[in-house]
């Protein structure tokens, strides 16, 4: 998360949640036994979906199966800071790392569409 002084909560006005495709729970399984996990992040299941919710700034996540060829989507979602930025970055290995994937997301503010001026008779 960046800039430093956006940190996301549990429970609180920031939540940054990205979701994963994980429809045999897997990586629910994994992530929900992770050491440390505890403020660092929430996880939850459901429908075919893994839920991660940041309660700290930097989350390292334990590594999870990705079998040959298989892809899933992970989908982040923000509120509560306009000026917070979450950069993710993903390592994909089989013993010695052969590619990354790396992307961001930030919570944009609504617009507001200025209001037409009306003008008189020329």
């Amino acid at each position: 998360m960046t800039p430093p002084d956006q940190v996301p909560t549990l429970e609180g006005t920031l939540d940054v949640e990205i979701a994963f495709e994980d429809p045999d729970a897997s990586w629910y399984a994994v992530w929900a036994k992770q050491a440390g996990s505890e403020g660092a992040f929430t996880v939850t299941s459901e429908g075919g979906t893994t839920t991660v919710r940041m309660g700290e700034s930097v989350v390292a996540l334990g590594a999870v199966p990705l079998a040959a060829c298989e892809t899933r989507k992970a989908l982040a979602q923000m509120s509560g800071s306009y000026s917070a930025r979450l950069g993710m970055h993903a390592v994909l290995d089989g013993g010695a790392a052969f590619a990354t994937a790396d992307g961001g997301c930030s919570d944009i503010p609504p617009m507001q569409a200025e209001a037409p001026r009306l003008r008189g008779p020329l």
